[in-house]
């Protein structure tokens, strides 16, 4: 059976990017694979990081069982946890590359150690909207596994997209990807159904933006014309 690696900066972006297609069941063999999770960040404040940490793993376990999924949890803390930022514009300049991050040579070897040990598998990164560097980093490595040949799809970060409309397109022709795909079979009421699991990080205000730029652009993810043709996902 082929597999389908879904890699997700934190314990929520599966579900807020692709929350809706994956209600659908339609991804073969899916493993999700969570990079950053340890945190002291929710939607209402920062808090104690045993308690987040603990109770945002819990959330994600449930959402992955509703998709029939497994999750790989990588066990790096999150930018609210690294003394290397003095606030939150510190990573979400652009300006500060995601190789400065002190996990960095840590969390890249072992994402690409994945990929390398399943050369044949169907990877989707996200493709690094909104700023963020730990989702800029992701995107990074996925751009070079693209060009490795690797079987490589990048999807709209969910959470970012209403920060800029055409973003998404942009980074994709930076990275040379030139076909898009967008999930218009799902509706809203499909992906909301996957991004309540999440209570810790969710309110009025990112429910309103995910349903806008999932009204705006559904679920929308880039590839080259050729892996779209590979599978059948996308007929």
């Amino acid at each position: 059976m082929k597999q389908t690696f879904i890699i997700s900066p934190h314990l929520d972006d599966a579900a807020f990017s692709l929350g809706g297609v994956l209600s659908k069941n339609i991804f073969d063999n899916v493993t999700i694979v969570n990079v950053f999770t340890k945190s002291c960040y929710t939607i209402s404040g920062i808090k104690d990081s045993v308690w987040v940490t603990e109770t945002r793993l819990n959330e994600d376990n449930l959402f992955v069982k509703s998709i029939n999924g497994s999750a790989l949890y990588l066990g790096y803390p999150d930018s609210s946890l690294k003394e290397c930022y003095a606030s939150e514009a510190d990573y979400f300049n652009p300006n500060i590359p995601p190789q400065s991050d002190p996990d960095w040579n840590s969390y890249s070897k072992e994402v690409i150690e994945i990929v390398e040990g399943n050369p044949d598998a169907l990877y989707l990164f996200p493709i690094g909207m909104g700023r963020h560097i730990e989702h800029r980093a992701l995107s990074w490595i996925g751009a070079k596994q693209l060009e490795l040949g690797r079987n490589m799809i990048f999807y709209e970060d969910g959470t970012y997209f209403s920060t800029r409309f055409d973003e998404g397109a942009l980074l994709a022709k930076s990275i040379g990807l030139n076909k898009s795909f967008s999930f218009y079979a799902t509706t809203f009421e499909d992906k909301k159904i996957m991004i309540d699991f999440y209570k810790t990080q969710l309110n009025g205000i990112i429910l309103r933006n995910l349903e806008v730029a999932f009204k705006v652009n559904g679920e929308k993810l880039w590839s080259t014309a050729d892996i779209f043709e590979k599978y059948h996902y996308f007929e």
